[in-house]
């Protein structure tokens, strides 16, 4: 060959995405830490989710549907505690379990009767169990302040959801995507100690029905690395 193959179209690109990659997940020196595993826990909230709308139909002897009213159902905000163990599998790179546990209230105002009746909202209180796992990429080539590395994260889990009295079970999938930052307060060669906040847009299905829901998550916990 006439030239070397970093040379090529293609050697260039691939040695460009190998140096963006290589900036975006290195570690400063003052950053080192030996510390592989990180426990932490805190507070997330999740925003309210609307499950939609679903008319209440009556058939006829003609095989036709005559609408009775309407039932417009929405899960109320989760302001919930969650529990997770990150393992770091290369300088950058987390992966992480979480667990989490909150309740919420099921309101479904019934509307729009035919016989003019007035609207009524039914309440039932939902409590409801997640197990997710996630890969975390630390961008700390970034710093906010001193002591602050900005992170993306995403993943997937299940969810458990348990009516009102333990009348009924409901389960279902999960997925979210998002980033945030953490702020180390105390740090060591071998670990430290600090708290993490982050925003997350969460998807799922199989909560009082098997329609995909999405909203909001906002997290702020404590961990520690050691």
């Amino acid at each position: 060959m006439s030239r070397g193959w970093w040379l090529a179209p293609g050697g260039r690109i691939a040695l460009a995405v190998f140096a963006a990659v290589a900036v975006l997940t290195s570690r400063p020196a003052a950053a080192q830490t030996d510390a592989r595993y990180e426990v932490g826990a805190g507070v997330r909230f999740v925003g309210p989710e609307s499950l939609g709308k679903v008319d209440a139909n009556e058939t006829n002897a003609g095989g036709g549907t005559f609408r009775l009213f309407t039932a417009d159902s929405t899960l109320d905000a989760v302001l919930g505690f969650e529990a997770r163990l990150g393992i770091r599998v290369s300088p950058a790179l987390r992966i992480e379990t979480t667990g989490s546990y909150g309740a919420s209230d099921l309101k479904i105002a019934l509307n729009a009767d035919v016989e003019n009746g007035a609207a009524v909202t039914a309440t039932e209180r939902i409590t409801q169990f997640t197990i997710e796992g996630a890969a975390v990429m630390e961008l700390t080539r970034w710093h906010l302040g001193a002591r602050g590395a900005p992170f993306i994260s995403g993943g997937a889990g299940y969810v458990r959801a348990l009516h009102e009295d333990r009348i009924l079970v409901d389960e279902g999938v999960m997925w979210h995507a998002g980033g945030g930052v953490n702020l180390v307060l105390r740090s060591s060669p071998g670990g430290a100690i600090g708290l993490r906040i982050d925003a997350r847009a969460l998807l799922q299905s199989g909560v009082v029905n098997d329609g995909f829901h999405a909203s909001p998550v906002l997290g702020a916990s404590a961990f520690v690395r050691f």
